[in-house]
Formats: C-alpha cells, structure tokens, sequence
C-alpha cells in the first residue's frame, strides 16, 4: 500500500456546510485541522464534522475564532476510513480558511 501526504485548503466561503476534506480509498490519518480567522475584526464560530455513512459526528461545536488567530482542532490523529468526510459550518462568510494535512494509505 503506498502513503501519500497530503494536505488540503478551503475558504469557508458561506455559512452552509463545506467539505474540507474529502476522497478517501482505502484509510487517511488527519494529522491537524488548522482554521485561522483572516479577519481583523470579526470573533466567528466554528463547527467541524466527521461524516460517516451520512452521519455527522462533532469533532468541535461552535468554536469562537478571534480576529487573525488560528485554531489547531486535533489533539491526536484521527483515522478516516473509505467514504468518510471531513465537513465544516462557519457563522461569517469569507472569514475562515481550513487547512487538512493527512496521510492517506491506499
């Protein structure tokens, strides 16, 4: 099975539900999720998902992000298996940008 690293950005640019990370075949280990407010004034909030077989499951809820900071949301890796979504819902738009390193295993 070859390893590749990985990682992938998004700008969180509604307030609907954006996948940050998607394209799993076979196993991925999300290593960090870094979301960093690139704004100079605004606090939003954050909320990020691991979907499973359609079912969305909280990795952090409402997660108030201050102005030009950035929020590592992983304290350990967290392994993704084939079909398996990373999602995320911003309370501004055009505010947040995510970035997703991973290492996928196919």
């Amino acid at each position: 099975m070859p390893d590749t690293y990985k990682s992938q950005a998004t700008k969180l640019t509604s307030t609907s539900s954006t996948t940050i990370y998607s394209g799993v075949v076979g196993t991925a280990i999300a290593n960090s999720i870094n979301i960093s407010n690139i704004d100079s004034f605004a606090s939003p909030t954050i909320s990020v998902f691991l979907v499973k077989s359609g079912t969305s499951y909280s990795i952090i809820s409402n997660a108030v992000i201050p102005p030009g900071t950035t929020l590592q949301i992983l304290d350990a890796p967290m392994v993704c298996a084939s079909g398996d979504t990373i999602t995320a819902t911003a309370s501004i738009a055009n505010d947040l940008e995510c970035v997703v390193s991973v290492l996928e295993i196919t």
